[in-house]
């Protein structure tokens, strides 16, 4: 039966049978377009026994379709060698099966088989009751029977020998292990004085931030930060970060730091401080600094004048 055009994948490898428009060759092709010509990357393996890459004229789409079929798994593993090698190689030695050392089947269980995954055992895998869990990473390869096995007792109560692996099948795995986030610790201190270079994503931010109206006055690729001999907020060219010369005025707008970080400790973004009350709101004075540490002198002055009018 031939081939439809609306069946053909890109991507999917064909085989064509031999035509006489085509010398009666023989190919096995990775179709990567088609319209009115067929295009790819293919094998002749019949008369000239050659690679070639990525054609944009293999055959007319018509034709195609009257002598092409989904290639084997032989005869794409074939062409896939070839591919990889970039270069014709005989059937032969493209399906040679590649020889894997007993050490590296040893890592390749200890990898893919991580404590806490529950497999089927590699020589029934049949159903649920032969399942077992990996409880340990002491993987054992047996030569005689060319298969591993995972020491220790299994924890089904079956009791089928634990292996992961036989004869070139490894043991479908049901599930892993949730891995587990290492959380990290975050040692960031906001240094006194610092500033964050002016990009189109952050302008409009950090000219709010600044008290600038028209973003315009603060352009990109200036340093906005906090500098100073009061650390009050600035902003600068790039190329001025420190003065360089010692007066009242002299500035310095100290390390840079990451839009992310301003976000994160100037704004305090994604910060979610809530102090626990006790006593009847009574605060721990260090859940007080936590909590006040969000907001700039000129706040806290502020919140202490409206404390004083208060008491």
């Amino acid at each position: 039966m031939s081939l439809r055009k609306k069946d053909l994948k890109i991507g999917e490898i064909y085989y064509m049978l031999p035509y006489p428009t085509q010398g009666g060759c023989e190919y096995i092709i990775k179709v990567e377009d088609f319209d009115t010509i067929v295009k790819g990357t293919y094998i002749e393996i019949k008369h000239f026994k050659q690679f070639t890459k990525s054609s944009n004229n293999v055959i007319n789409i018509n034709t195609f379709l009257d002598v092409a079929r989904l290639a084997t798994e032989e005869e794409k593993q074939w062409l896939q060698a070839c591919i990889d090698a970039n270069k014709y190689i005989p059937k032969e030695e493209a399906l040679k099966p590649i020889e894997i050392t007993k050490e590296q089947l040893l890592e390749k269980a200890k990898n893919d088989y991580p404590i806490g995954t529950v497999f089927n055992v590699a020589h029934l895998n049949k159903d649920v009751k032969h399942q077992d869990k990996v409880d340990n990473d002491n993987f054992i390869f047996e030569l005689s029977d060319d298969s591993i096995t995972l020491s220790g007792k299994s924890t089904n109560k079956h009791k089928w020998v634990r292996c992961i692996y036989h004869r070139n099948k490894w043991a479908k795995i049901i599930s892993k292990p949730e891995e587990i986030e290492t959380t990290k610790v975050d040692t960031f201190v906001l240094p006194e004085r610092w500033h964050v270079v002016v990009t189109k994503e952050n302008q409009a931010i950090l000219a709010n931030w600044k008290g600038i109206n028209d973003i315009e006055m603060l352009p990109i690729g200036y340093i906005c930060g906090i500098c100073g001999l009061l650390n009050e907020k600035g902003h600068n060219p790039a190329n001025m970060i420190k003065s360089t010369y010692n007066s009242p005025f002299a500035y310095d707008f100290g390390v840079e730091i990451t839009f992310d970080q301003f976000k994160k400790y100037v704004l305090k973004e994604n910060v979610d401080i809530k102090p626990e009350v006790i006593d009847n709101s009574v605060y721990t004075l260090k859940q007080i600094e936590a909590a006040l540490y969000k907001f700039d002198k000129e706040d806290i002055k502020d919140i202490l004048d409206a404390i004083k009018k208060h008491k």
